[in-house]
């Protein structure tokens, strides 16, 4: 008579066993077994989140509490698919352009503008001035106003929803424009003659070069009448999954109501909205600390 052998899933020693740590480490185990697609998933996040590009398998596994046996293999799992890639150099690992690809094909399936909108009612409710969401294409080179939350103010802009509109001009653009390469804004720069759009537009190269400097230190920008005669706005960028610019935030206030003085206070909110926002999506980009907010005001 033939006898089928069953090889346990789990060590012996954590059949029965009194000891908490063995516990501990076969119910990790059991966990990694039972959902080999969460674990990798947890990879994943750890790798996206990550402050170095790459990173080595052992850091992996203590930061994760796993095994490097076991974060071995998801890793030579996650490389197959193209969603990890290894640096056989290094033996350190990053993510894969198969994720970046699947990444921008999400972010496209769910509209931003309707992530967005609570985090800009939030804005509106902290700032009381009405709060807008601006969408970047790299391809036109242009932005365009994709949502908007209105104050209850009585006084209060109406903006032109869906209409493309150049970044070099007012701060829903510039705080775009600032964090693109510097090849994206010399291009913008040659196509757009930086026409005027209303008498307080920046028209010149050097100016708009410094303003650039200005808002990548703050981490917002601020405009007076650029877009708009008459009305102030400030705007913060949002970033896409590998650190791209793909928008901004921005409130807008009418320039008889802005007090200069609250300038650090409501660029405060309009930075923690955008990040809200980038953190959102996945997104990774700039940290602006309170004390910078400050200096910049």
């Amino acid at each position: 008579m033939s006898h089928r052998v069953i090889v346990p899933l789990v060590p012996a020693y954590c059949v029965g066993s009194d000891d908490s740590d063995r516990l501990d480490t076969c119910s990790k185990m059991k966990n990694e077994i039972r959902n080999p697609l969460g674990r990798s998933f947890q990879v994943l996040r750890y790798l996206l989140r990550a402050e170095q590009e790459a990173v080595g398998l052992r850091r992996i596994a203590a930061d994760l509490e796993m095994a490097p046996s076991s974060i071995h293999r998801l890793l030579t799992g996650l490389c197959e698919e193209g969603l990890v890639e290894k640096d056989d150099r290094t033996g350190h690992y990053s993510i894969g352009l198969e994720m970046v690809r699947i990444a921008h094909l999400a972010a496209d399936r769910v509209p931003l503008h309707k992530l967005a909108i609570p985090y800009l009612r939030e804005l509106v409710t902290v700032s009381n001035e009405t709060a807008l969401l601006g969408r970047y294409d790299h391809g036109k080179q242009q932005m365009m106003f994709v949502a908007v939350v209105e104050s209850s103010q009585p006084l209060r802009y109406i903006n032109k929803m869906w209409e493309w509109m150049p970044v070099y001009a007012g701060a829903s653009g510039l705080a775009i424009m600032a964090f693109l390469s510097e090849t994206d804004q010399q291009e913008i720069i040659n196509r757009t003659h930086l026409a005027p759009i209303t008498d307080r537009t920046i028209t010149e190269r050097y100016r708009l070069e410094h303003q650039f400097e200005l808002i990548r230190n703050k981490g917002y920008a601020l405009s007076v009448g650029q877009r708009t005669a008459g009305a102030v706005a400030i705007a913060a960028p949002i970033f896409d999954s590998v650190g791209d610019v793909l928008g901004d935030a921005i409130i807008t206030v009418p320039e008889q109501r802005f007090d200069p003085r609250s300038e650090t206070h409501l660029a405060d909110h309009v930075v923690k909205c955008a990040g809200r926002i980038t953190r959102h999506i996945g997104g990774k980009g700039l940290s602006v600390s309170a004390e910078r907010l400050d200096q910049a005001g």
